[in-house]
Parts: C-alpha cells; structure tokens; sequence
C-alpha cells in the first residue's frame, strides 16, 4: 500500500494539511482531528457519519430549493449536493485558501452553475449574510481547537435567513458541554427549543435540527415518505441517518430496507 500523500498550505489562521492515499483524501486544521473527507473512487458515499445526518433537513423540510452551508471545509458536502441534489448551495467560510483546496483535492466544481460561494468571518459584527432565503441551513463551523462559538448577533442573522417552514441542522462536538448548552440556548430564543438529535456512532458528533415551530409525529412520517424521492446516493445515507434520530422516532429502523442503486 502507498504512504499517504500530504499537502501543506497556509494562511493567516495557521496550517492546512491534506493527505491522501489510495482510498481517502482527508483535511486537517494543524490537528489531528480530519475536519472533512471523501472516498474520491466512491464519490456517491459520504465518507462521515456526520455529513448523513447533516443533510435530514433536506426531507425533515417541504420541498426546499436552496441550500446553505456554513463551514465549507475540503467542500466534500457541497460536492455531493451539487452533485446528487438538485439544489442551489451556497457556502460561506472565513478562509479563502479553502476554496483552492476544496477544487484540487475534493472535487469541487467552483463554476458551478448552482454554487455560490462566499467568505467571511460570520462571527463579527460586520458580517451580512446573501439576501435570498433558504430552505435549509446547515451549521458546520469548526477551528483546529473546537468548535467555533457564535455571538448572539450571529445567530440572529443566520436565522433570519431561514425561511418560514425552514429547518436548519447544526453539527456539534460534544467534547466541551458548556459550549453546547449555549449555542442551544441561543438557537432557542429564536427556534423551537425541542430539537431532533442523531447521535453519531462511535463519534462526539451530535447533529441537531431545529424549526420555528415544534416538531410533530406526522413531520417525521411525511419526512420518512419524502425520502423516496432523493437521488439513491442520498437515500442510503438519509435512511441510515434515520436510524440516529432521538426521541425515538416513529418508523421502526429495523424495518429499513438499504435502498439499492
């Protein structure tokens, strides 16, 4: 087997590594810790159990069009959205060097004609979001420490962005609780403060997805039946992600049949 392969940049907020062998290609934040990855020969998988249950909202929502992700990381997300979705995305990241990296080593069409991409830093004051609602927003932002901890002014602009009927999912780290409690107290001075968790296996990932109004038992099974109408890509890892979900959720995951395709 071939040694990985690694890459090194850097910016003004420190080291990028990316290494790649025959199987992975994997980013790192001047830590251990891989902060995204893809299986460039298999691109129909997502590579983090994580990334699964980040995209729920696309069938815990109604139909959503558009699409916005904060965090882009290596952009492995984005990728198979563009790719497997019919979506408009948009991301946001305050380092511009990711945009590169994301294109050369994940895959990343930049040209893409339903991608926008944005940077900036989100938690200043300054920072002012793209005009046109989203359907969904997914929250995915971490540094090489942690994750990054959002001001109350933040927070209340991203949820502005959110459309009514919109849900907006958040990957947390379950390593520093006191960060998590009040990220969630921030987000419930805005959404409904009972949100739908999927603990990831064997991981500190938590993802957790949140509306304005508070969940019901009939949005989870219109949710489970919107499923059959993703790409079969998406269906795999919707219906494993499914399996995650708490409070107890009411299709019995022992009764999934894996989707094929």
């Amino acid at each position: 087997m071939k040694a990985a392969r690694s890459t090194h940049y850097q910016d003004e907020y420190g080291d990028i590594r990316v290494e790649s062998d025959t199987r992975l290609t994997s980013l790192f934040f001047d830590s251990s810790v891989a902060q995204s990855a893809w299986t460039p020969h298999r691109p129909e998988q997502l590579s983090f159990g994580y990334y699964r249950a980040l995209i729920l909202p696309l069938i815990l929502a109604d139909a959503p069009q558009n699409i916005t992700i904060l965090g882009l990381g290596g952009g492995a997300l984005a990728r198979f959205l563009l790719q497997f979705t019919p979506h408009q995305i948009t991301c946001w990241d305050y380092r511009p060097v990711l945009a590169e990296i994301a294109q050369n080593h994940f895959d990343l069409d930049l040209k893409h004609p339903r991608l926008e991409l944005h940077f900036g830093d989100i938690t200043q004051a300054h920072w002012q979001p793209q005009d046109s609602m989203q359907d969904v927003i997914l929250v995915d932002l971490f540094d090489h420490q942690a994750m990054v901890e959002l001001p109350e002014p933040s927070v209340a602009k991203i949820i502005g962005l959110l459309r009514p009927g919109g849900v907006l999912a958040v990957n947390i780290w379950r390593n520093n609780l006191s960060q998590v409690v009040q990220l969630h107290r921030k987000l419930s001075q805005h959404l409904d403060s009972k949100a739908l968790t999927a603990h990831i296996p064997e991981r500190l990932n938590t993802v957790m997805c949140y509306r304005k109004q508070a969940w019901q038992f009939d949005d989870l099974q219109l949710a489970w039946q919107r499923r059959e109408g993703q790409s079969a890509p998406v269906r795999r890892a919707l219906e494993q992600a499914w399996r995650w979900i708490e409070p107890q959720n009411p299709i019995n995951p022992n009764r999934v049949k894996p989707s094929c395709g």
